[in-house]
């Protein structure tokens, strides 16, 4: 990959500009794929190359299983598998010397599947790569193919026209080596490089290739990267192993030959693992475990287009790595608290006293699309609803190990809620493909749990969302978003159950407070503390406690609620209310209070089968009452 990711040089430096690149010659034999004078001819790039994080890199299974009309498991949807599909820019420039930065925006945001989320921010990565003039080091390349039964047929078809197109878009300054395994393993190439006079040689080695036996991952994958390390030693450039399999990786094996123990110790040495998937999904289990690996992604081809699609647009950009070990730290101003994290893969975050967050990424790879995190918030208690432009929402910290020189980059960047008139074109798109992810995903979990009617009624309710505005990529995300609502619709009158009696009502909403909620501070009664006790008949038991009268009657009322309120109607009262996990906030002008929920009388669980859901698909984790009562 020694040759300039563009042939053309030229003076704009707008990055959303687009250059049609020169022709390009097609030689060799028919059976050899063509061999292009440059690595990315025929192709259009923009001048501004972008970043994303590793893990999974597209949802082409679940577009695979929705339109089959399978309604697919909560595991095959990835929030950064979907924004990576997308161009998300941003604007801005990274520093001089930088590879990549970070940039910001925030708007507001509402989703029927993501109720805490009020505000929803967008970190995007500012590349500094030129791909008019930016040369990629060469590529020491280890293919790494299963080769046992089967694979017979189609998918190792696939492989080996993978290989062939990998072939001709590698430079000569470039290496290709081939593993095989089977019921055996053994190098069925010999590190060899891509020149014009080797390229023969290697096509006919490719055509060779045949299924035969059963499967041993491990052992290919061991010979593998013995033949990276091997050959590394002699090699000038960046060494990777590229896994081409139909089978599931067993990533809970901890020992030295396991799958995981192999790539954790190849990326000490330097040496990336792209795994592909050849007609199989392997599940957001393990994105997140690749992804944890410094050098890790994921893809998944079913067919020859997406292969050939997938390979020639992107070889050069999956391959390559731009940033290690990123760290990321987001603490929210005074008035604002995180709700959600969309697009990191893996689990590693952790909450800090002070409510911030932190998180660490392996790798960044450079991409053609514009990549992002999107992070949710919500406002406090205290907090005022209606709040300026100008508003700080956050701050956000990064650091990273640059990984062409090794230099360490720090950078901190302000989170400011962004004027209408001024939003980019990632945040636009995010607050579409944020709702897609958490409603999709979240109508999956419940009808996994049996909750079928709000399942299908979670994914009627966003299939109906109009488009920010017209894009040809967004509008297959709709007739995804509308495909799975009508497979989810179907399946209820299958069972015989109607959408109209589907629990999404003001009632079922009122259920979420069902329970015996205890004051944390001031409330109704000037003294001594007071319970509220909220019945599934909706209505409101008030109590109070001393210590010499645990529970003594004061009055009941009925009551209403939507989104924002609660209407007592027998007391007359309307008051804003929050909902935090297990902290309820009520608000009468400028007095809140604070009720913490209990069991007792009520005997109510602390929350809802579709609010944990909710909360699972917020990407956050688990946080103690405490923490959450010092930020309200």
């Amino acid at each position: 990959m020694s040759l300039p990711l563009s042939s053309q040089d030229d003076e704009e430096e707008d990055e959303e500009v687009v250059y049609e690149l020169s022709p390009f010659e097609v030689s060799g034999p028919s059976t050899g794929g063509y061999r292009a004078t440059s690595t990315l001819s025929a192709t259009r790039i923009r001048t501004k190359l972008g970043a994303t994080v590793g893990g999974a890199q597209d949802i082409r299974y679940l577009r695979n299983l929705i339109d089959e009309g399978i309604i697919p498991s909560p595991a095959s949807f990835t929030a950064e598998g979907l924004f990576s599909e997308h161009d998300l820019p941003i604007g801005g420039d990274a520093k001089e010397g930088w590879l990549f930065d970070i940039a910001s925006q925030a708007t507001s945001f509402e989703s029927a599947a993501q109720p805490k989320v009020d505000i929803l921010a967008q970190l995007g990565f500012v590349s500094g790569i030129d791909a008019t003039t930016f040369k990629p080091a060469p590529l020491n390349l280890v293919a790494v193919v299963d080769k046992s039964g089967s694979m017979s047929g189609d998918p190792l078809e696939l492989v080996r026209k993978s290989l062939r197109q990998v072939v001709s878009q590698l430079g000569s300054d470039d290496q290709l080596s081939i593993v095989l395994y089977g019921s055996s393993t053994h190098i069925h190439l010999e590190p060899t490089k891509t020149s014009t006079e080797n390229r023969d040689q290697i096509i006919a080695s490719i055509d060779r290739i045949q299924s035969h036996g059963s499967t041993a991952m491990e052992a290919g994958l061991e010979l593998g990267y013995q033949v990276a390390r091997q050959s590394a030693d002699a090699f000038v450039g960046k060494t990777r192993v590229m896994l081409f399999t139909d089978e599931r990786p067993n990533v809970g094996r901890t020992d030295a030959t396991g799958f995981m123990a192999m790539a954790e110790s190849g990326s000490k040495s330097d040496i990336g693992l792209t795994t592909i998937g050849v007609g199989v999904h392997f599940g957001a289990e393990l994105a997140e475990k690749i992804s944890s690996v410094r050098g890790g992604n994921l893809f998944f081809f079913d067919d020859d287009e997406s292969m050939e699609t997938t390979f020639r647009k992107e070889l050069d950009t999956m391959v390559l790595e731009l940033a290690y070990d990123m760290s990321l730290k987001v603490t929210p101003a005074e008035g604002f608290f995180l709700s959600g994290l969309y697009g990191i893969p893996g689990d590693a975050v952790t909450w800090a006293d002070d409510g911030s967050l932190s998180l660490e990424i392996a790798t960044l790879f450079a991409s053609r699309n514009k990549g992002a995190i999107y992070l949710g918030f919500d406002r406090t208690a205290q907090a005022t609803e209606s709040l300026p432009h100008t508003s700080l929402i956050a701050t956000a910290e990064i650091s990273y190990q640059q990984a062409d020189n090794n230099l360490t980059r720090q950078s901190s960047l302000p989170i400011f809620l962004t004027p209408k008139r001024d939003l980019q074109e990632g945040i636009i798109k995010g607050q579409y493909l944020v709702d897609q992810y958490a409603s999709m995903k979240l109508a999956a979990l419940l009808y996994e749990s049996g909750e079928y009617q709000s399942a299908a009624q979670i994914a009627k309710t966003f299939a109906r969302k109009s488009l920010p505005f017209p894009d040809k990529k967004l509008e297959i995300e709709r007739k995804l978003a509308s495909e799975l609502a009508q497979q989810l619709a179907k399946d209820c009158k299958s069972r015989g159950l109607s959408l109209a009696d589907s629990p999404q009502t003001r009632a079922s909403q009122a259920n979420i407070l069902e329970g015996e909620w205890i004051e944390a501070d001031s409330g109704f009664l000037d003294s001594p503390r007071e319970i509220l006790r909220f019945t599934k008949n909706q209505t409101v038991e008030l109590f109070s406690t001393t210590d010499e009268n645990p529970l003594t009657f004061i009055s009941e009322s009925e009551f209403s609620l939507n989104k924002r309120s609660i209407l007592f109607e027998n007391w007359g009262r309307t008051l804003r209310y929050r909902l935090k996990g297990a902290i309820l906030s009520l608000r009468e002008g400028d007095i809140t209070t604070n009720y913490i929920r209990k069991s007792g009388l009520a005997a109510a669980e602390e929350t809802t089968l579709m609010k944990r859901l909710q909360d699972s698909v917020g990407g956050l984790p688990d946080q103690e009452e405490i923490a959450l009562l010092s930020r309200s």
